[in-house]
């Protein structure tokens, strides 16, 4: 650094310096030694050279200062580089050990659950504090259909930040051939059309549903299919406890309620309808002459009668609706909120989608009527037992009066 600082600096200060001693020299010489010319000369060639060496080696020190300076400032510039670098990683890593966090959370809490609603709620609420994305669906599979026949759909939106449940028939017809297509080819990779990404969920080689989303950010995707791989087995787990529940309060034959579970709903009903000063009404249902249907054609028609009235009920009653087999021939809808006019409406749409209904039944063809009575809360009754008996007399009285007719009690 000395002599760089000489080269740029002072050098021409100790050439005239040197130039000064080999003068004062050669004045010494001269005193002392006329015949000293020569080594006078000899000295200014020595003085000479010696400048010319010492601007060589200064040269060659400021060249090398400014090569090692440049050196420095390059590596300098690297390390920077590889620091920004680092950094940039150790931001990824964090995210990712952080996204990792939240996905174990989310599943933990899952696990927890036994609804399927409450898995998709979940799943709603992670999504849109974790992920960018626009929509998404999930469509549960019907386990029991050859094909792949759809149990539910749930939508969840990035929006709204809410999920809900929608009608199967409004899922894009490309989705269901796509589920089809995952469902018999036992595909588990994800499938990418219009920037929508659709996941099989698999649990031992059975789809259980696939997922559709819209707009997910790539760098999102790996630790979302994390998260997908979990829900497969989560919501394996709460169909399976939805099913044998439903085993526990459904009847086999016609796939409605149970009497039992009807009047835990009805308890639950009063109640609720005393608290918020509400009205509902109960139809009672017997179908006509069914005893001389199962001694005419045989049991197994008998059977599949009771389906049909099963299915034509729920057809034309509410969601909010409550139907149940009362036992036998009977069956008991609840219409929560429904005074007597309304109920007479639905008794009537019920006895005439009866009446003009042909019933096919292992090559047979049958015609059957239905004969409804009706009870009304608070006004015939307030306990299950008086209401259910009371609606089971206006039904003995629509027997009465010919069959195939409607009866309030009382009216």
């Amino acid at each position: 650094m000395i002599f760089v600082y000489v080269a740029k600096k002072r050098h021409a200060y100790y050439i005239l310096l040197i130039l000064c001693i080999t003068l004062i020299l050669s004045s010494y010489i001269l005193k002392f030694n006329i015949q000293s010319a020569l080594l006078t000369w000899c000295i200014l060639a020595i003085s000479s050279g010696g400048i010319k060496i010492l601007k060589d080696f200064l040269d060659f020190n400021r060249i090398t200062a400014k090569e090692a300076l440049l050196e420095r400032k390059n590596n300098f510039t690297n390390i920077k580089k590889e620091d920004g670098k680092i950094i940039d990683h150790k931001r990824i890593l964090d995210n990712k050990s952080f996204s990792l966090g939240s996905i174990y959370e989310v599943i933990k809490k899952m696990s927890e659950a036994l609804r399927t609603d409450d898995i998709i709620r979940m799943l709603s609420v992670f999504l849109n504090e974790n992920f960018e994305y626009s929509e998404c669906y999930i469509a549960i599979l019907n386990q029991d259909a050859e094909e792949g026949a759809l149990e539910k759909i749930f939508e969840i939106k990035k929006s709204d930040s809410s999920f809900k449940e929608v009608n199967i028939d409004s899922i894009d017809n490309w989705k269901a051939d796509l589920i089809n297509s995952l469902r018999q080819m036992e595909c588990t990779q994800v499938v990418n059309k219009e920037n929508i990404y659709a996941i099989p969920l698999f649990v031992e080689r059975m789809m259980i549903a696939v997922l559709f989303i819209s707009d997910m950010n790539k760098e999102h995707l790996e630790n979302f299919l994390i998260l997908a791989s979990q829900l497969a087995l989560e919501l394996k787990k709460t169909i399976l406890y939805e099913s044998v529940e439903k085993l526990s309060i459904t009847d086999g034959l016609t796939e409605i309620y149970l009497r039992r579970y009807f009047i835990d709903r009805l308890s639950e009903e009063i109640e609720r309808s005393q608290r918020l000063n509400l009205r509902f009404s109960i139809l009672m249902i017997d179908i006509d002459h069914f005893k001389r249907c199962n001694d005419d054609y045989g049991h197994m028609v008998g059977d599949a009668v009771l389906k049909e009235i099963a299915n034509t009920i729920k057809a034309n009653v509410r969601e909010i609706d409550l139907a149940a087999r009362h036992g036998g021939e009977e069956f008991v809808v609840l219409l929560p909120e429904t005074g007597g006019d309304g109920a007479i409406y639905v008794a009537q749409r019920i006895r005439k989608a009866m009446e003009n209904r042909i019933i096919t039944a292992y090559d047979e063809s049958l015609s059957l009527t239905v004969s409804i009575g009706i009870s009304l809360f608070p006004e015939h009754g307030v306990k299950p037992a008086s209401l259910i008996e009371k609606a089971d007399q206006a039904m003995y009285l629509s027997k009465e009066k010919g069959r195939n007719t409607v009866t309030l009690y009382g009216g």
